[in-house]
């Protein structure tokens, strides 16, 4: 499934952001819909030998070498994935990179809501950006760049600083975001 560009698609009278919404076990994520390439289905990868532990290796999509990332040490660690599960293409100023999700639901329309811009000691940037609420739902949206980098940093969350709450997932706020289980 190709995801549209966000300009060629019809915006219905409900003007606020589209996001993608995915999840990992029964954790749900967003991240815009600007920042998604395509949806695919997770094939087959090669790994790479002294990669990163979040690299998983790299997979041929349309023709072009794109690696693929585990975003679960992260956003949901101890889980593992669900079956074969989904790429989620992003787009990054290095190409495009799949991450590897269980599900990807759909847009949906929401107005994050932005917290403190502070940044990951180790990245420059923050992880979680914002929160929205989703069918009652409070969701972490996610910056797919930093996440990216991170995981391809390979940093130990034990060692970053600005890491709070059960997930431990790098973020702008001061506490870890409710996120609640889809």
């Amino acid at each position: 499934m190709t995801v549209p560009d966000p300009d060629d698609v019809e915006t219905p009278a409900d003007d606020r952001p589209r996001l993608v919404r995915f999840a990992l076990g029964e954790r749900s994520f967003l991240v815009g819909v600007e920042s998604v390439h395509e949806v695919l289905v997770a094939g087959s990868c090669t790994r790479l030998p002294g990669s990163a532990p979040a690299i998983l290796g790299v997979t041929s999509v349309r023709g072009r070498i794109v690696a693929v990332v585990d975003p679960r040490p992260l956003l949901h660690p101890g889980t593992l994935p669900a079956g074969r599960g989904w790429l989620l293409v992003v787009r990054t100023p290095d190409g495009p990179v799949g991450l590897l999700v269980d599900r990807v639901d759909r847009v949906v329309p929401a107005e994050p809501e932005q917290h403190a811009d502070r940044a990951d000691q180790a990245i420059g940037r923050p992880v979680v950006i914002a929160t929205a609420v989703v069918d009652g739902d409070r969701i972490a949206v996610l910056d797919p760049v930093a996440l990216v980098a991170v995981a391809i940093a390979a940093v130990d969350v034990d060692d970053v600083d600005d890491v709070d709450g059960p997930d431990r997932v790098p973020h702008a706020a001061g506490s870890m975001p409710e996120v609640a289980p889809r």
